[in-house]
């Protein structure tokens, strides 16, 4: 299946680079990564089945959203996304 989707997957890496090449990547400091990553301890998580193996878990809060597989008591695979501050509507 990986190999039918790679020339796909490639391309929209291509296409992502190419969309701001004037664009300089963010510098993180290591430091910064441990706090976000720690976060995710604290954030919401909601549990459930998973269709395969294991379980599926959705992690949100303020600061990240993210979901993980989890197999045994091990997480196997974790996305997290920072979150954009909310803009409060003024009226």
């Amino acid at each position: 299946m990986l190999a039918k989707l790679w020339t796909k997957l490639i391309k929209s890496y291509a296409l992502d680079a190419l969309e701001n090449p004037r664009e300089k990547p963010t510098v993180v400091q290591p430091e910064e990564v441990s706090k976000w990553v720690k976060a995710a301890g604290a954030a919401r998580q909601k549990w459930f089945d998973s269709p395969g193996v294991g379980y599926d878990v959705q992690i949100e809060s303020e600061q990240l959203v993210g979901a993980t597989l989890v197999v045994e008591g091990y997480p196997v695979h974790l996305e997290l996304f920072q979150e954009e501050p909310r803009m409060t509507e003024q009226r």
